[in-house]
C-alpha cells in the first residue's frame, strides 16, 4: 500500500540550528502514527511541515503521492484536519459555527452544515440538541476539546494532525478523551499523526511510534517493537527513564502469565516465577532473545521441577506497561 504521507530527507533549519535533521517517514492510510520524544526534539516542527504551516528547508514531503510544494497551501490545510492543545475555538461563534467553519468556507449550504455539525457532535459524545447552539465559554475544557476534534473532522479529511491535543485538560479528562479518540478512530479510520510527550498516550493510541531525538527519528515501529526491540540505547533509556515504570521491578511475572497451554509455541526464552515484569522486558529486548519475541512468548519455568507453569506474551506485557503508565491496558 502506498503511503498517504511521506517525508524524505526532510530538514528544517533556523540559522545554523537544525530543528529537524533528515527525517524519513512513511505513513500508511488509516494509520495512527505518534511522534514522541524529549522537548525540542523536532516533533511539532515535523508535524507542522506536513500541512505547510512551516515550510521545510530541504527534502520532500509528499501528500497522497504529490509533492506538497506543488499544492496550494490554503487548499492543503483545508483538506487536512488539525487539532491543537489550545483548541482555538472562536468564542463569539456557536459550537455549530465552530465545527462547520471549513464546510462553510467550502460553500456547503447552511442546512447541510448544521446536519454535519450535529453528526460530528454525536460522534464525539456531545448530544447535538444540547450543544449545537452553545458558545465555547459555556463548555468545560474537555467538552471544548471534543468540539475541536469534531471541527477537525468536519470536512471529512483523510488526514488529521494532532499537536498535544489533550495536554491542556486534567488527567482524568485526558484519559477519557484518549478512549474517545480510540473509539472514533475505530469508526472513521482516518490517517492520524499525533504529537505527544505522554508515553502512555503513545502506547495506547499509536499503531506505530516514531521516537525522535535532536531532530532525527531514532526508531519507528509498533509499541511492542520499540519496547522489546530497541534499535539504540536512547530508545531503551527513554522507556527506562519513565519513573512510573519502576514499579514493574516490584511485580512478579506470575501476575500476567497465562496457562502454558495458551503459549503461542516454541518460546525460546524462560523466566522464573520470581522474575519481575521488568526482568521480562529486559529478556524480550535482549539481542539474543529476538527469537522469543518473534515467536510471541516467554515460558515461566519452575526452577525446582523445570516445568513450564505459564507463559508471558508481549501483548500481556505491553498491557502491563500501559497500565503502569496510567491505565487499564491503555490509559484509564
Amino acid at each position: 500500500m502506498d503511503p498517504i504521507i511521506e517525508l524524505v530527507d526532510v530538514r528544517k533549519t533556523y540559522g545554523s540550528v537544525a530543528a529537524v535533521d533528515g527525517v524519513n517517514l512513511a505513513i500508511a492510510p488509516g494509520e495512527t502514527c505518534v511522534l514522541i520524544g524529549p522537548s525540542g526534539c523536532g516533533k511539532t516542527t515535523t508535524l507542522k511541515m506536513i500541512n505547510r504551516v512551516i515550510e521545510p528547508s530541504a527534502g520532500t514531503i509528499r501528500i497522497r503521492g504529490r509533492d506538497a510544494r506543488d499544492l496550494d497551501a490554503v487548499a492543503l490545510r483545508r483538506s487536512i484536519g488539525y487539532v491543537i492543545q489550545q483548541i482555538g475555538l472562536f468564542p463569539h461563534m456557536s459550537v455549530e459555527a465552530n465545527v462547520a467553519i471549513v464546510p462553510r468556507l467550502a460553500g456547503m449550504p447552511p442546512a447541510q452544515r448544521r446536519t454535519r455539525a450535529a453528526e460530528l457532535l454525536a460522534l464525539v459524545g456531545l448530544p447535538p440538541e444540547e450543544f449545537l447552539d452553545r458558545h465555547p465559554k459555556a463548555l468545560s475544557g474537555g467538552q471544548q476539546q471534543r468540539v475541536g476534534v469534531a471541527r477537525a473532522l468536519a470536512a471529512d479529511p483523510e488526514i488529521v494532525l494532532m499537536d498535544e491535543p489533550f495536554g491542556s485538560v486534567d488527567p482524568l479528562v485526558r484519559r477519557q478523551l484518549q478512549r474517545e479518540l480510540k473509539r472514533i478512530q475505530g469508526s472513521v479510520h482516518k490517517t492520524i499523526v499525533l504529537v505527544t510527550h505522554d508515553l502512555a498516550e503513545a502506547l495506547y493510541l499509536g499503531d506505530r511510534i516514531a521516537l525522535m531525538q535532536r531532530g532525527r527519528i531514532v526508531q519507528v515501529g509498533t509499541p511492542a517493537e520499540l519496547l522489546f526491540h530497541p534499535a539504540a540505547p536512547f530508545v531503551s533509556e527513554f522507556f527506562a527513564d519513565h519513573r512510573d515504570l519502576a514499579q514493574l521491578g516490584l511485580r512478579p511475572v506470575t501476575e500476567i502469565m497465562a496457562p502454558p497451554t495458551r503459549s503461542l509455541g516454541g518460546a525460546s526464552g524462560t523466566i522464573a516465577p520470581t522474575g519481575t515484569l521488568l526482568d521480562a522486558i529486559r529478556l524480550f529486548s535482549a539481542p539474543a532473545s529476538g527469537a522469543a519475541a518473534s515467536q510471541g512468548s516467554i515460558d515461566v519455568v519452575d526452577p525446582a521441577t523445570g516445568a513450564a507453569i505459564g507463559v508471558v506474551t508481549p501483548e500481556a506485557l505491553l498491557g502491563a506497561v500501559a497500565a503502569a503508565l496510567g491505565g487499564d491496558g491503555g490509559p484509564a
